[in-house]
């Protein structure tokens, strides 16, 4: 317990002496971290002055006639990543009442579920109010978001809320309660009607989502693990070749831990493999298409390829490339496939973005500008096209890396 505390604590202080992850300890947000989201011809751009805006691609334009919300109040930050299923954008921001920056238990969370062809909401309400903030965004599995409160609504001093929510209406169908603080999104096995959650104690636990309405929240929590230091990212599922689900977690230790999904008088998680790498593993791991290799870049810009097979319990490093540039990867990796080639887009919070090739790690191109950035481009018909910290969305030619586009977001006007 002594061993635990302690841990719990160093984590706590180094929160407070990095400038970005000061953000998630106070809750107050600096700069955009979620993604834009393309949709076809449309690329739904998420503001930091707490508005969802539309651009089209082939007109080269936004829409300044319509944005999310539709009147003049705002839904405070988004630090989420959005999801998008058939045509409608959910996600879930965070500020206070009014809609503006907030601090600890002064947070409110606003749930939304927004048409991607008018920019208004599917639900009865504009959004959906929650106590405390959410770090994590929302998971969209089955007809249902899920997603976890960094703080629960009695704002006592640690703990939140898993939450159930009905996509189609916004209806809150159940919450279960969390002993400790969860920053990551929430994964989901459909099959097995399970959620898997880190929180910042270490906890990696399994809960009963199932739609029996008439379970006693606190009974939904089937089992749990330790792993002794904070876990901010989502777990990575993958599949033996008996078709059985394994997860695998990372946490600022630079842990990486592979569990089985086992049923035996109760669904458990028992490990089979563990690896430590060099730095803090803050941003999703990411498992390529052969299903046997994991793409993860730790927060001190060590970027790594990594073999992952439940079936010969296998776990080990393919590379190890350094990144050393200014500034923080604190939004992972994003896998760019085109042909026969693979290429790795890791954005840093200080000034670029930088790409390289998934062989080997090594640097192809780089992408500066004066402001960093926090979340994911996206790319489309060889354009990159992301939101920087000062709130603009930009676009970049994959071709030869001029800036093709740059619109305030602020403003709503076009900029440098």
């Amino acid at each position: 317990m002594k061993k635990y505390t302690k841990n719990l604590i160093n984590f706590l202080i180094l929160l407070t002496s990095l400038p970005f992850v000061a953000c998630m300890n106070d809750m107050q947000h600096q700069g955009n971290w979620a993604s834009p989201i393309n949709n076809n011809d449309v690329i739904i751009v998420p503001s930091n002055e707490g508005t969802i805006h539309k651009y089209f691609i082939s007109q080269n334009s936004f829409d300044l006639l319509n944005k999310f919300p539709s009147s003049d109040s705002k839904i405070g930050s988004f630090y989420g990543e959005l999801v998008s299923n058939d045509n409608v954008v959910y996600g879930i921001s965070y500020g206070n009442d009014e809609g503006d920056n907030c601090q600890n238990k002064n947070c409110i969370s606003y749930l939304f579920a927004v048409n991607i062809e008018n920019l208004e909401s599917v639900w009865p309400l504009e959004y959906i109010q929650i106590d405390g903030a959410v770090a994590g965004g929302v998971k969209y599995s089955n007809g249902n978001l899920y997603f976890a409160t960094s703080e629960n609504d009695s704002f006592s001093e640690e703990g939140g809320f898993l939450y159930s929510v009905d996509a189609n209406n916004g209806q809150i169908e159940f919450k279960i309660p969390i002993k400790n603080r969860v920053y990551d999104s929430i994964e989901i096995n459909e099959d097995k009607k399970i959620a898997i959650v880190g929180d910042t104690a270490g906890t990696l636990s399994l809960f009963n989502v199932s739609k029996d309405l008439n379970l006693n929240p606190e009974n939904r929590i089937i089992s749990t693990v330790e792993t002794n230091y904070s876990i901010i990212s989502p777990a990575i599922h993958l599949l033996d070749s008996n078709l059985n689900s394994n997860y695998c977690i990372g946490n600022i230790n630079g842990d990486i831990r592979c569990f089985k999904l086992e049923n035996q008088n109760g669904f458990s998680l028992i490990e089979w493999a563990s690896l430590e790498i060099d730095g803090w593993i803050w941003s999703n791991m990411e498992l390529l298409s052969d299903q046997n290799s994991l793409i993860m870049i730790s927060l001190s810009g060590n970027l790594y390829k990594i073999n992952v097979d439940p079936d010969s319990k296998n776990l080990k490093i393919i590379w190890e490339q350094k990144i050393d540039k200014n500034g923080k990867p604190v939004s992972g990796v994003l896998i760019n496939q085109k042909g026969n080639l693979l290429n790795g887009v890791i954005p840093f919070d200080k000034d670029k973005i930088v790409m390289t090739e998934l062989n080997n790690g090594s640097i192809i191109e780089e992408f500066p500008f004066k402001d960093g950035v926090q979340s994911l481009p996206i790319i489309k018909d060889d354009f990159m096209y992301f939101i920087d910290k000062d709130n603009s969305f930009r676009g970049y030619s994959l071709i030869d890396r001029s800036q093709r586009l740059c619109f305030d977001l602020k403003e709503m006007k076009g900029c440098d």
